[in-house]
């Protein structure tokens, strides 16, 4: 017995030492002490070098995997100018920061101030724990929110119905339609019917493959055929694609069966990519894989598109492009064509990651490969653009004007309209990765010194855009101008609403970051929230819009328009002391809602169509009206919830614009979206974020 007593007092003694030891290691980090600089840490930059850097005073900056950020505590640098950030050229001149220095404890952000960015964050509201916190902060609506409750757990209880391959009984063959769908891609440019394109796929070869011996293609060139025909039927149905130009071949295809040949065609391209996926044929593997990424994305089925880009990118990880050591042999033309195709999936990758505000599928060490040379004449008219925009105004506004169409000429718009996307995915990588990454640790300084590096940064982007570009205003009426077409407006629209929605983000982390300095009294002035404002833009922006546009927006940025009126939404519950502009923001909601149920209500040119070449069919509603029907129900909902919370504080009875929408969007929809696939409002995956710190900020 006394020799395992022995024993156990020796284990006992061990595990004290072990726990003393770790309470040092612990206590020397948070103290700056030495236990941080004991080995360096040895990684790869973006263009292959090695570096090393030594941890100062235990400050364990995030080393981010998407930022391009070059800061003191993280030293990755790019290889590309557009990915690198700006922070080292940033001062923090703030005369309402009271003794905030470097030589502060490292902050490790708790959930409360990095979360809140992504479709998960405002999923949460309408969760139990979301419910109880707008039940805290309201009045005299607990029927509305106990509707909303029911209607939640509706959704969240159904069983999911995964898009089948259906069958289409019909006279026509699904490859006569196919062949009608090619033949409509054939007689525009592609940036003229999509507005993404992935160049070195010859349609025209493969649909001649596809008639004389299809049994030989490829399950890649099945896919692609595939995948361009279910576009061009969508397109077709949102009424992009003008009818009077197809109308020839739509004499023998009834408008209403467009919808299940479109179906068909994504289930087909789905059988074939899980084959795609296992059994990768090249290069046009990766190919098909985007263009299914592409057509999920413009459906608004983002979470699908989040799925599909991790088999993309490890599709092209199995053939190196990733790595900039396996493009030494190749030809000029090849080297263009994998770094084009990996840098359109990194930019997928990052878009996507901060719509979900879920982590990446590549990292940013674990690439070396190099941007496509850069156009040199891009530069030039960001530079003009800037200029002639800004207010010393160096360049004449119509100086510009013209280089932008020279420039449009020359290298077409899906050229130009590339080059601003991927700059705007890297600055939107780094709001992720800079501001919101769960693993970020840094002082509020160097948070806050971060926070307007960006903001300069997407304001200079904005700048630097074509003036028709700004702010959509091309696209607010229906008169088209130039060339551009509505599938190209589709793509600046986005651009106008992502960038909107990036400084939406830097401005909620800046009023995390200055309630956490306010209430540790280092902010003299009192925080205000700034988001709001590019909330109310977004929405103002696109109530603007002509209705064939509306259309197309609605349906590829549902996620977008949740977020901003959610955000809206809490504002005014939490932190809105101005009843006019409570009331103000409530008409600014039903206004958007009324234009999203005009858009139900309104004939599309496709719709219109069909009434006149075939008026004994009807069109029957699909997943995406379904899921208007919601959004509608769930936000009249939260506006009737803000007005009677209003009419409380205030004693009064309110008359509000279009509140007609509050009575007839009083009860759940009958019918739900019926297919995860091509649902944008998916409550199933409400991911990890915690309600209660979610709203903490307000």
């Amino acid at each position: 017995m006394s020799n395992k007593a022995e024993q156990f007092n020796k284990v006992v003694s061990k595990i004290d030492r072990l726990e003393a030891y770790v309470e040092q290691i612990v206590s020397m980090l948070n103290t700056g002490g030495s236990g941080g600089r004991g080995r360096k840490r040895r990684t790869r930059s973006h263009d292959g070098d090695e570096f090393s850097k030594r941890l100062n005073k235990g400050e364990a900056a995030s080393c981010s995997s998407t930022t391009g950020e070059k800061e003191e505590g993280c030293s990755v640098e790019w290889s590309a100018s557009e990915m690198s950030g700006s922070a080292s050229r940033d001062g923090l001149h703030d005369e309402s920061l009271v003794a905030l220095d470097e030589s502060d404890q490292p902050v490790r952000w708790n959930r409360g101030f990095v979360n809140g960015i992504g479709l998960m964050s405002s999923y949460s509201v309408v969760f139990p724990r979301g419910l109880e916190w707008v039940h805290e902060r309201s009045a005299n609506s607990e029927a509305d929110i106990e509707r909303i409750s029911q209607w939640q757990a509706h959704i969240s209880s159904r069983n999911q119905v995964v898009t089948a391959k259906p069958s289409v009984e019909q006279n026509l063959s699904s490859s006569t339609v196919m062949g009608y769908m090619l033949e409509i891609y054939k007689r525009f440019t592609p940036s003229e019917v999509l507005p993404v394109h992935i160049r070195d796929v010859d349609v025209d070869a493969l649909y001649k493959k596809l008639s004389d011996d299809a049994a030989s293609m490829k399950s890649s060139e099945l896919m692609i055929v595939n995948i361009i025909s279910a576009l061009v039927c969508l397109f077709l149905r949102l009424g992009t694609i003008s009818m009077e130009t197809v109308s020839d071949l739509l004499m023998e295809l009834p408008p209403h069966l467009i919808q299940k040949y479109e179906e068909e065609f994504v289930g087909t391209s789905l059988s074939l990519a899980y084959r795609v996926a296992l059994a990768s044929e090249g290069m046009i593997s990766i190919k098909a894989i985007v263009h299914l990424i592409i057509y999920t994305g413009l459906s608004g089925a983002i979470y699908a598109s989040y799925s599909l880009i991790s088999v993309a990118v490890r599709l092209s990880q199995d053939l190196g492009l990733h790595s900039e050591s396996t493009y030494t042999t190749l030809s000029e033309a090849d080297l263009e064509e994998r770094r084009g195709v990996w840098w359109m999936c990194r930019a997928i990758d990052l878009r996507f990651s901060v719509i979900l505000g879920k982590p990446p599928v590549v990292a940013t060490f674990d690439t070396t490969t190099k941007l496509p040379e850069k156009d040199k004449t891009f530069e030039l008219l960001e530079r003009v653009s800037i200029k002639s925009a800004g207010h010393s105004k160096e360049y004449d506004p119509e100086f510009a004007e013209d280089l932008y169409d020279t420039i449009l000429k020359s290298k077409g718009f899906l050229s130009i309209a590339g080059h601003y996307h991927v700059k705007l995915c890297t600055l939107t990588s780094r709001v992720y990765a800079g501001l919101y990454d769960c693993s970020t640790e840094c002082n509020p300084k160097r948070q806050y010194r971060r926070i307007k590096s960006i903001q300069r940064d997407l304001e200079e982007h904005q700048l630097s855009l074509p003036k028709c570009w700004r702010d959509g205003r091309l696209f607010q009426s229906s008169n088209m101008t130039g060339s551009t077409t509505e599938a190209q407006g589709v793509l600046v629209m986005e651009n106008t609403i992502l960038h909107l929605l990036d400084t939406l983000l830097v401005q909620r982390c800046r009023f995390k970051v200055e309630k956490y300095l306010k209430a540790t009294s280092k902010l003299s002035h009192e925080p205000e929230y700034k988001g709001v404002q590019s909330s109310r833009r977004i929405l103002e922006f696109t109530i603007a819009l002509a209705q064939n546009y509306l259309n197309v927006v609605i349906r590829v940025n549902a996620w977008a328009f949740f977020v901003v009126c959610i955000d809206i939404f809490c504002f005014s519950l939490a932190l809105q002391k101005d009843e006019f502009q409570f009331e103000g923001d409530m008409n600014l909601l039903l206004n958007f809602l009324n234009r999203v149920h005009t858009s139900l209500t309104t004939p599309t040119p496709f719709t219109a169509h069909e009434t006149n070449t075939f008026p004994m069919e009807m069109t029957t509603g699909d997943n995406f009206t379904n899921l208007l029907n919601n959004f509608l129900f769930l936000f009249a909902r939260l506006v009737s919830i803000m007005k009677n919370t209003l009419e409380a504080r205030t004693s009064k009875k309110l008359q509000l614009n279009y509140e007609f929408i509050l009575q007839k969007y009083k009860e759940p929809p009958i019918q739900l979206p019926n297919s995860n696939f091509v649902n944008a409002f998916d409550f199933l995956n409400p991911g990890f974020e915690d309600c209660e710190a979610l709203f903490e900020y307000f």
